[in-house]
């Protein structure tokens, strides 16, 4: 069987021969949509860099002591999170590493926000 599309399209008569036809405007694969096509050619491409590859995982340890979070400090997100740490495991300690999430920055601003977890950053 073939691939499932979504059509848009409208119905049309040749008067000249008396054919039926269908004039097609779009024609995408049903279903996700091209968001999950984009993440599908995104994980594909990272893959083939060998991103993904057992090598390269490091083992998480069995009882952290401290963690590390890229986000805004302002994000409501980062106030949930504090929070359930605060929670389950206060003993950990969080250093936050701000960052846009969103708008043209946000790329930058996360990569940035990574490198530094080696130099510290302010505590949660």
């Amino acid at each position: 069987m073939g691939d499932k599309v979504e059509v848009q399209c409208s119905p049309a008569i040749y008067e000249a021969r008396g054919n039926f036809q269908i004039v097609c405007f779009s024609l995408k694969k049903a279903g996700q949509g091209s968001l999950a096509e984009q993440f599908m050619r995104l994980r594909s491409a990272l893959q083939a860099e060998g991103l993904f590859d057992e090598a390269r995982k490091k083992a998480l340890p069995a009882y952290p002591f401290s963690l590390g979070l890229v986000t805004s400090g302002q994000a409501a997100a980062y106030a949930d999170v504090k929070r359930a740490l605060a929670r389950r495991i206060p003993h950990v300690a969080c250093t936050l590493y701000p960052a846009s999430v969103q708008g043209k920055a946000a790329v930058t601003e996360l990569l940035v926000a990574i490198k530094k977890q080696m130099l510290g950053g302010t505590m949660c």
